[in-house]
């Protein structure tokens, strides 16, 4: 099993110190990033997380998880990257089809599109986008983002988009694997007619549930190619844990090393000094 660091910065990090979080990360032996995605931060909000926990913070420095990834790709080796999740409804596929494959040839194919349709209804409201109608966007624009990427060429007529044949070039020359992130029924759905499944941090037991009902449906549709699965859980890390995770068909877990919120652990040094003793413990 892998293990996958989330890149989340709290107000006061210095984000000018990833390119070495990065580095640590590899040498610790994580086999990558997830970059988290929000564009803007609406100061009043009622929006809850789906976990019901409050993971925002108006200051928080978001970064652009695609050049972000271009960026730490160079100062990297092996390490890969996926945005976790990139809200596609706050976008249009053509920039994204551009974007991702641009990051992923910088990278020399290190890079997963991680999508998903957002749950922060407020700054989809600043940006214009109605989230009723969001998943039907989004399956519309993955559809776009997939055509392009196959042979540069696409042509869609649909409810949200509509445009002729269309060139789309350099073509990437591997496949890019989308990942789809979320724990509703639709999410799952969704992720089992593509490349990969993310789940959020929630209990074990749910997760495991998760994990069983995208498999199913991959078998159901008698699709058994190549599929991976990213889990976060709430549960203490223990040993026994991860090896029932795996048991259980996840591919790897997204693991935060140090605390999160504690003052102790804002410097790069004692990130570092967490990243290590997490790879001492769990990290084969």
């Amino acid at each position: 099993m892998d293990f996958w660091m989330p890149l989340i910065c709290t107000p006061g990090d210095a984000v000018e110190r990833l390119v070495e979080t990065a580095q640590a990360a590899e040498s610790a032996g994580f086999a990558g990033l997830a970059l988290i995605d929000h564009v803007v931060i609406p100061t009043k909000r009622a929006t809850i997380h789906p976990s019901g926990e409050d993971r925002l913070a108006e200051q928080m420095p978001f970064l652009d998880p695609f050049t972000t990834a271009a960026a730490l790709a160079v100062a990297t080796r092996e390490l890969r990257f996926t945005s976790y999740s990139y809200v596609l409804p706050l976008r249009d596929p053509f920039n994204v089809a551009k974007q991702v494959t641009t990051a992923a040839i910088l990278s020399e194919y290190r890079v997963v599109l991680g999508a998903g349709v957002g749950w922060f209804f407020e700054e989809m409201a600043a940006m214009g986008v109605n989230p009723r109608n969001r998943g039907r966007r989004v399956d519309e624009m993955l559809e776009i983002i997939e055509g392009f990427w196959a042979d540069g060429y696409c042509e869609h007529h649909g409810a949200f988009f509509d445009f002729p044949n269309s060139a789309m070039f350099p073509v990437p020359q591997r496949r890019i694997p989308i990942w789809i992130g979320g724990m509703s029924d639709a999410a799952l759905k969704r992720a089992a007619r593509h490349d990969g499944w993310m789940s959020d941090a929630h209990p074990i037991e749910e997760v495991v549930q998760c994990l069983r009902t995208v498999h199913a449906w991959r078998d159901a549709a008698g699709q058994h190619g190549e599929f991976e699965t990213m889990v976060a859980v709430t549960d203490a890390a223990s040993p026994a844990m991860y090896q029932r995770l795996g048991d259980e068909g996840a591919t790897s877990v997204i693991t935060v090393p140090w605390e999160l919120g504690n003052p102790d652990y804002v410097s790069f040094d004692a990130r570092r000094g967490a990243i290590e003793r997490f790879a001492e413990r769990f990290i084969d």
